[in-house]
């Protein structure tokens, strides 16, 4: 089914007197709908102390997005290892968690040859089978973008070598072109019901501008922003990455919006984390928390897209490498 946020135009957005449109990419963030006191809460249950967030929660509805202590972070991730080198110098995490049952993984150990996740139109085809027979489907080629409308290039910009998938940004047919793919996490199925996504990251390219990502959960049903939609990492490529959670509530405008900005430059390893549970959603760059609230929690099925699009008509070109993706369901 077409549906992420390339498919159907945005509702018309709120605005505010400080930033302009919700979906500003400035390094400042809000809250729409700003009368409302929204704020990034801690629930049951408890955290630890390590999970507390480093700003002012006031700052967040003045309009001024706050940027975390940051200095190349590269802690050790959550969980046991998978063998194996990694490209990135840190394994994919494999096995359960605390209240989370591990059911994917992908290291990129198969090659693909460019032009091998082609996709003329077709949704539901699956473009790759990995090593251990994981399968990933892909935007076809006859959709195009969000933000410029660009098409997707899946056949000329993914493929898998050297233990990463490779997304090779670059003009195609004289428009810069992006792809979005998604896996098939268990049962035939890229959706579930809460879970726990990571991914590790990076550009060899500081100066991709024409490009950003918003690697994101998008609902079954196509419902947004009511059904709701969590982005991490996403920005332009040249920025630094930023977190989203985009929901919709009973007597406002029409979205409403958190928003963090970690200080993370893309041109380094990270592995970004969404956790999506009952009444709470969480972000974590390389296993600390940025992003952590229980406001407006979606409730229904929710895919992840690897949505990287263009945001920009220029010559700019590189490569965008994921060392490994790995998914849990939720086990409480």
């Amino acid at each position: 089914m077409r549906s992420t946020r390339s498919s159907p135009p945005r509702p018309p957005t709120c605005r505010t007197s400080r930033v302009g449109t919700i979906k500003t990419l400035l390094t400042r963030a809000f809250v729409a709908c700003a009368a409302t006191a929204v704020t990034v809460v801690a629930g049951p249950p408890p955290l630890a102390a390590a999970d507390e967030l480093p700003f002012d929660l006031n700052k967040l509805r003045d309009g001024n997005l706050p940027r975390l202590p940051f200095a190349g972070l590269d802690d050790v991730f959550t969980g046991s290892a998978g063998g194996g080198g990694s490209a990135s110098g840190q394994p994919v995490p494999v096995g359960n968690l605390p209240g989370w049952r591990h059911i994917f993984r992908d290291d990129f150990t198969k090659n693909a040859p460019v032009g091998s996740w082609a996709n003329a139109c077709d949704s539901g085809k699956v473009v790759y089978t990995g090593a251990q027979g994981q399968q990933w489907r892909t935007y076809p080629q006859c959709w195009v973008d969000t933000r410029l409308r660009n098409p997707y290039r899946p056949d000329q910009v993914l493929s898998v070598r050297n233990g990463v998938l490779n997304f090779h940004l670059h003009s195609v047919d004289g428009r810069p072109a992006g792809a979005n793919p998604s896996p098939i996490i268990k049962n035939g199925s890229q959706y579930q019901t809460y879970g726990r996504y990571s991914v590790r990251m990076k550009v060899d390219n500081p100066y991709l501008s024409d490009y950003g990502v918003a690697w994101l959960l998008w609902p079954q049903s196509d419902n947004w922003p009511w059904d709701g939609e969590i982005d991490f990492p996403e920005s332009s490529l040249t920025g630094t990455a930023h977190g989203y959670h985009h929901y919709a509530r009973q007597g406002s405008c029409n979205t409403c919006q958190l928003a963090v900005n970690t200080g993370a430059r893309y041109t380094d390893w990270h592995t970004y984390t969404i956790e999506w549970s009952p009444n709470r959603i969480r972000m974590l760059l390389d296993n600390t928390v940025v992003m952590n609230t229980t406001d407006w929690v979606p409730d229904s099925p929710m895919r992840w897209q690897l949505q990287t699009e263009t945001y920009g008509n220029g010559t700019s070109n590189g490569n965008l490498l994921v060392d490994w993706v790995s998914v849990w369901e939720y086990a409480p």
